[in-house]
């Protein structure tokens, strides 16, 4: 199927919410425009790659839940479940690795830990796990387009983890194998006695009689 096509847009919203925090931040602590000019261009590149990397572990998520037979909604909370540790661990690496930046005695080496370490922070805290997937369950169904999934039957996960499927999917999917054997039961007492041991009624009426 073709790529997802609001896709790019979401990305470029999250990538220019991430730059605009941390070139922010760093001009309100004063640590910019001193130093080497050359630092907002390696943190852009830098930055770039992180929230792609991000992204990708997360929508590819989603987009496994939603093409097993989810719901938008219901794969988009499963792609979370399942790879917002893995998110939420890979930052938290990245950060502690470029931290050690902070102590360097070099103003340059300082203001490339610290947007690398706020860039992260915010990407993995915010975007990742709160406004990517508030913008997916808004889209619904043009997360796809022009990609097509058959109408999802699955609109939820129960407790177990098992899928529960909707009334929709209930009324068009026919009797269900424990309502057929209640079912039989009553039949089997008509005519001779349930499969539970309901006395028959033809038996009940001649013992009255």
């Amino acid at each position: 199927p073709y790529p997802p096509q609001p896709q790019p847009y979401t990305r470029t919203l999250t990538q220019t919410l991430t730059h605009t925090l941390t070139r922010g931040r760093i001009v309100t602590l004063g640590t910019w425009p001193r130093g080497r000019a050359q630092v907002p261009i390696i943190t852009f590149s830098i930055l770039i790659g992180l929230n792609m990397d991000y992204d990708v572990f997360l929508v590819t998520g989603i987009l496994s839940a939603r093409s097993s037979g989810l719901s938008n909604r219901a794969a988009i909370v499963a792609g979370l479940e399942n790879n917002g540790t893995v998110i939420g661990v890979a930052g938290l690496i990245m950060a502690a690795a470029f931290s050690g930046l902070l102590f360097s005695h070099t103003v340059a080496n300082q203001q490339l830990g610290l947007v690398i370490l706020i860039g992260i922070t915010f990407d993995t805290v915010f975007l990742q796990t709160m406004l990517v997937p508030s913008l997916m369950a808004q889209l619904g169904e043009l997360n796809w387009w022009p990609s097509r999934f058959p109408d999802a039957g699955i609109d939820s996960l129960d407790d177990a983890g098992a899928p529960e499927e909707s009334d929709s999917a209930r009324m068009f999917a026919g009797p269900r194998s424990d309502d057929a054997e209640a079912g039989g039961a009553v039949g089997g007492g008509v005519e001779g006695g349930s499969r539970r041991g309901t006395p028959p009624q033809r038996d009940a009426l001649a013992v009255t009689l």
